[in-house]
């Protein structure tokens, strides 16, 4: 198949793009890494899923513009392009790529503050019926608890010490016949 010089010059024009587009890429990826601050595992898998992302891109690119056929001046025109954005823009765009990256997740910060504000003010009415409901039964609860500790400190000095025993013995043998029963098996 013969292509004329302007398709050629075309192709490797896009080549060229392709190139700077994959710096763009690795910047971005850069501009993460820096933000979060990556350790080497987390660096590692990054590679992994860079290289991923960037390579079917890549082709993709390369079947669209040159139906998948790879010629040396492609290769030249994608080093071209890579090596020409890194050696032109890379300390402006890494730069204005990170900005961006922690503008982003100021606003996302802020977007989970407006939320979290925004269901504590929807939650709160119903927390305010739940402890309107609640409160006179914990209060009716602890009354009863404090009713019965003073009737059973009362009524161990009305009790005579051989009842108590014998209420001591009953309530033990009790506990050891219901130790002693086995329970059923679902």
């Amino acid at each position: 198949m013969t292509e004329t010089v302007t398709n050629q010059f075309m192709v490797f024009f896009y080549t060229i793009l392709t190139g700077i587009l994959a710096g763009l890429f690795y910047d971005v990826y850069a501009g993460l890494g820096q933000v979060l601050r990556l350790r080497k595992v987390g660096v590692l898998v990054g590679d992994i899923i860079f290289w991923l992302l960037l390579t079917p891109a890549v082709y993709a690119l390369l079947l669209y513009f040159n139906q998948g056929e790879v010629r040396f001046f492609i290769l030249i025109g994608f080093v071209l392009g890579t090596g020409s954005y890194f050696f032109i823009s890379k300390r402006t765009v890494r730069g204005l790529i990170v900005d961006i990256i922690k503008q982003v997740i100021k606003f996302f910060r802020l977007a989970a503050m407006v939320f979290c504000w925004t269901a504590m003010v929807a939650v709160f009415p119903f927390k305010v019926l739940y402890m309107a409901v609640v409160f006179p039964f914990r209060m009716l609860g602890a009354g009863m608890g404090l009713a019965a500790r003073g009737a059973g400190a009362g009524l161990r000095f009305i009790i005579p010490a051989p009842v108590k025993r014998l209420i001591k013995k009953v309530v033990g043998k009790a506990v050891n016949l219901l130790k002693k029963i086995k329970k059923p098996r679902p």
